[in-house]
């Protein structure tokens, strides 16, 4: 297995990100889980943290299984890193290291902490000390392999699936398939999952600024659609959420995902 135990990698596709993270050494291990989790991501229709998060979701049918479900994700999860290393040779991989890395994590910092999920390029650059020349080029690789949304001068942002990737290499703590499984168990537990009104999202544990990102990962995986205009970047940036054909398939288990 690579030895990951100072930066933890970010795979979408063929790329790989090594990401600083935010302690050296108490969360190596953490980290070295992050990184076979992530590269297992992409193989499969939706990826391995979409799929792990709805049978969390289909487990949660009272309080006592909620600790059961969350014991034997988190067991399944540490049982992924023995495949990491047959995984690596699948194909050429492109590092995105120093600056760029350093970018990626600061707008997936700030869109953890917003529903907007943007960074301004003065900040970025003030925080991490870069030149605007730098900064900007730095910008450009980033934007050409796809893993950041490029808003020129006025910041930068994340696609909610380099977030959903991302977040828990990030933020210590964060488990991002136990969250996407408790959103979608609001889903499958409502009386009537085509029209949840966001109250019901903005009542779970989860950070508000998370759950946005992670429902709109959702709808870009076709699962639920969003309605409604934001009212506020204080709460969630719709009025319901619908559960689509497909995430019905998906949460009866008529719909596998890898």
């Amino acid at each position: 297995m690579a030895n990951v135990s100072d930066a933890s990698r970010f795979v979408s596709g063929n790329m790989t990100a090594l990401i600083p993270p935010d302690q050296p050494t108490p969360i190596a291990d953490r980290i070295a889980e992050s990184g076979a989790r992530l590269i297992l991501s992409c193989f499969g229709p939706a990826g391995a943290i979409l799929a792990e998060a709805v049978t969390f979701a289909r487990a949660i049918y009272d309080d006592g299984q909620v600790a059961v479900a969350r014991e034997a994700l988190e067991q399944r999860l540490g049982n992924l890193d023995h495949r990491l290393a047959a995984l690596e040779v699948r194909g050429p991989v492109v590092r995105i290291t120093g600056e760029r890395a350093e970018i990626l994590v600061l707008a997936v910092r700030q869109a953890n902490g917003h529903t907007v999920s943007y960074s301004a390029a003065e900040d970025g650059k003030r925080e991490l000390g870069l030149s605007a020349e730098s900064y900007f080029e730095a910008l450009q690789e980033l934007d050409q392999l796809g893993v950041i949304l490029n808003h020129g001068f006025n910041g930068v942002g994340v696609p909610p699936s380099v977030f959903v990737e991302l977040v828990g290499q990030v933020v210590p703590g964060v488990l991002a398939e136990r969250e996407i499984g408790e959103i979608l168990d609001v889903f499958r537990r409502t009386k009537n999952p085509n029209w949840v009104n966001r109250e019901e999202f903005e009542a779970l544990t989860i950070p508000i600024a998370r759950t946005q990102h992670m429902l709109e990962y959702l709808e870009q995986q076709q699962l639920v659609h969003l309605n409604g205009p934001a009212d506020s970047v204080e709460r969630l940036l719709f009025l319901q959420a619908q559960l689509l054909p497909r995430g019905k398939r998906v949460l009866r288990g008529d719909e596998i995902l890898g």
